[in-house]
């Protein structure tokens, strides 16, 4: 018996899902921040992905399947700006999945060790040390506080 999701992604499939994290999060050499498409956070995306790894090749095959005709190429070689465009466009942003991919992207990225440090914060989980957070206006809830009850008492 066959588990959900326990099939690897292919060395092509790989290769698209670095070049699309790579656009939609390229380096930045001026802020020390490494690019979304580096081995270390592409393997962190697919980790994560795992129980639904078939909607992922799913997404990447659209992808390609669009990058083939409009551009005769793999996403994979096609441009920076190509891809920008690509990605950008309603063929991959009405993809369902393309969505989903951003988000554990974003949550990938943001746990990355160099992007961390790139951010002036220590690599490490926020618990059990936490982290230090500005104080806000709590006088910006007044007004709420003192709005009439909306909801019934149970």
């Amino acid at each position: 018996m066959k588990l959900v999701g326990t099939e690897k992604l292919t060395e092509a499939e790989v290769e698209t899902l670095s070049a699309v994290l790579d656009t939609l999060i390229p380096a930045s050499p001026a802020l020390g921040m490494p690019s979304a498409g580096e081995s270390r956070i592409v393997e962190d995306v697919h980790q994560s992905v795992r129980n639904t790894r078939p909607i992922l090749k799913g997404t990447l095959s659209q992808i390609n399947a669009t990058a083939l005709e409009q551009h005769h190429a793999d996403f994979s070689k096609l441009t920076f700006d190509q891809r920008t465009n690509l990605l950008s466009s309603e063929d991959v942003a009405g993809i369902p999945a393309f969505r989903t991919l951003q988000f554990v992207l974003l949550q990938c990225y943001y746990r990355d060790p160099v992007a961390m440090k790139s951010l002036g914060m220590e690599p490490r989980a926020p618990f059990p040390e936490g982290f230090d957070i500005e104080q806000g206006d709590w006088d910006l809830l007044e007004p709420v506080k003192r709005r009439a009850k909306f909801y019934r008492e149970v």
